[in-house]
């Protein structure tokens, strides 16, 4: 009996060891790695759950994996800043939002900026097409075309091109309407002579 007693009195001193080895884990512990090993030890150790220093962990856990996605939206989008390309700017944007990085965070500020930026080399790479193709067009259908291309790119209605081609767009209504009512006359002096 004394040797059962002695067994149990060490098996339980031998459970509160590795719960004090457990408890000592878990505040030490400081990346989500050595976290997560402490938390499965706890377990194993049979730490309550409601344990504070099990609940500290979890919730310094927590933190680092937030900021580490935090840490990854901002290489994200600084990789996305170094594209042109806006939707992935935009993309990135909202990630950082979602991660809980403020609109004011050193990252989203240079990358709101960027963005502006890109907007306004599209908005101007869009209206230099839009004129290009106004100056190509060579009929009425692609000058119409073309001027509502330039109005939706923002090209002023004053714009040297916009005001050559509305000129142009007049004089081939103009020579087409004289062609049209050439062609009609010699029906209508046929028809006459008859009488």
């Amino acid at each position: 009996e004394a040797e059962r007693l002695e067994a149990e009195r060490l098996a339980t001193l031998s459970a509160e060891e590795a719960k004090q080895e457990a408890l000592a884990s878990l505040t030490a512990a400081d990346t989500v790695e050595l976290i997560d090993a402490a938390l499965a030890k706890a377990d194993a150790a049979g730490v309550a759950a409601d344990d504070e220093a099990r609940a500290t962990a979890s919730n310094k856990r927590a933190e680092l994996v937030a900021e580490q996605a935090r840490v990854d939206a901002l290489k994200a989008l600084e990789a996305a800043c170094a594209t042109e390309d806006l939707a992935a700017i935009d993309a990135a944007l909202l990630h950082c939002a979602e991660v809980g990085l403020p609109d004011d965070a050193d990252g989203t500020k240079t990358a709101a900026a960027r963005r502006e930026e890109v907007v306004l080399k599209l908005a101007e790479e869009k209206r230099v097409g839009a004129v290009a193709a106004l100056e190509a067009a060579a009929d009425v259908e692609a000058i119409d075309a073309a001027l509502l291309s330039c109005t939706e790119a923002g090209v002023a209605e004053d714009h040297e091109a916009v005001v050559a081609a509305t000129e142009k767009r007049a004089a081939l209504v103009e020579a087409d309407a004289e062609a049209a009512e050439d062609a009609a006359e010699p029906e209508g002096e046929e028809a006459a002579a008859p009488a």
